[in-house]
């Protein structure tokens, strides 16, 4: 049996919920940061403050975190003439918005049935925003990309009708990610030639 924090996954970068040695993730099997105090065994999981008020770091380690690691597997399609959509813009989705702005070229196009959290995601750095999916969103995703399809699409929502355009929505080659849990599921027909990236 392998030491906690010495799996092959841990040891190749990638972070402790992947760790197959762990029952479950810090949080679910293991207390998280909600809990009043954290046994840490490894030395990756403590960062320093440097002076940033603890109630501004918190979110970073669970929404800022989860936002990140979507949008960190797609940016490498991103270049100065690609459109990435973001479905679904409350917490997670408007740091999604956050780091896509600050780290492509990307424009940004937000999808949200709510006019207040459109709003929002075009303060935060959205380029552009339109209303939640549905029958007619496949249509305006092609039509804002000339017909070709996003070449990322991070779903923020996952429920079936979000799924099913999001894949549908992609350009070949492109990825789709999908981040909500809302319930929807990917499917064989709901799958193309599409880089599917899920939550892990």
């Amino acid at each position: 049996m392998l030491t906690l924090g010495t799996c092959l996954r841990l040891v190749c970068g990638r972070e402790s919920n992947n760790c197959t040695e762990a029952l479950a993730g810090r949080g679910y099997g293991a207390d998280g940061g909600i809990a009043d105090y954290v046994l840490v065994t490894n030395t990756r999981d403590i960062l320093r403050l440097n002076g940033l008020d603890p109630v501004t770091a918190a979110p970073m380690t669970d929404a800022g975190a989860t936002a990140f690691h979507g949008v960190n597997r797609v940016r490498g399609l991103l270049g100065a003439d690609s459109t990435a959509f973001v479905f679904g813009t409350g917490g997670l989705g408007s740091f999604a918005i956050q780091f896509l702005r600050v780290l492509t070229p990307a424009r940004i196009v937000a999808v949200d049935m709510l006019t207040e959290r459109r709003k929002l995601a075009l303060q935060l750095g959205a380029h552009e925003a339109i209303a939640g999916v549905d029958e007619h969103t496949l249509g305006v995703i092609r039509d804002m990309t000339a017909g070709r399809g996003a070449d990322a699409i991070l779903d923020f929502v996952g429920l079936d009708a979000t799924i099913n355009t999001g894949v549908a929505g992609v350009r070949p080659g492109g990825a789709y990610g999908v981040i909500g849990a809302a319930g929807g599921s990917l499917t064989a027909n709901s799958i193309r030639a599409v880089f599917v990236c899920v939550r892990s």
